[in-house]
């Protein structure tokens, strides 16, 4: 549980699972003790190529990318922006990064967010599968016809098929 780290929160459970070779899916389980918008955060170098799609964001840079997909009941907000707010101070100067921030769309006391990394080399894009969430599942399924199913149990999750 890391809801020490994050005031507010009374619970924040992740799970992570890795379908080889390359895709990572990522189950956040949070509960606030009130109402909150729930928010998920990517940070990247600040020369990269992007794309904001309704239910993420694709990422590239000169050979490679990575889709990322936020599967919730909700329709998530995205935005992005360059460079930091506050300069952190007593530091070294930090690189400028490219933020993606993506809101859910009011105020809940629970969030239940699967997030899929993925990674993929330049001109490949089409290789990657659908992504469909139903519950508790996420199927994968590629244009080869490969179908792989995760099912999130708790802090536990399998490879159903």
């Amino acid at each position: 549980d890391a809801s020490a780290a994050y005031p507010g929160l009374q619970s924040v459970r992740r799970t992570v699972v890795h379908l080889r070779p390359d895709v990572f899916l990522v189950r956040d389980l949070c509960r606030a003790a009130a109402g909150k918008v729930f928010e998920f955060n990517l940070h990247t170098d600040k020369e990269v190529e992007f794309t904001m799609n309704p239910d993420g964001v694709q990422i590239c840079q000169p050979t490679a990318g990575c889709r990322v997909v936020l599967l919730d009941n909700a329709n998530w907000t995205g935005k992005t922006w360059t460079g930091f707010k506050v300069n952190p101070s007593n530091r070294k100067q930090f690189p400028d990064r490219r933020h993606f921030r993506f809101s859910a769309p009011e105020k809940s006391e629970t969030m239940d967010l699967v997030t899929v990394f993925l990674p993929f080399r330049k001109g490949h894009e089409a290789d990657l599968p659908q992504v469909r969430r139903d519950g508790d599942t996420v199927t994968l399924t590629w244009t080869n016809g490969v179908v792989k199913k995760v099912r999130f149990a708790g802090d536990d999750a399998m490879l159903v098929k």
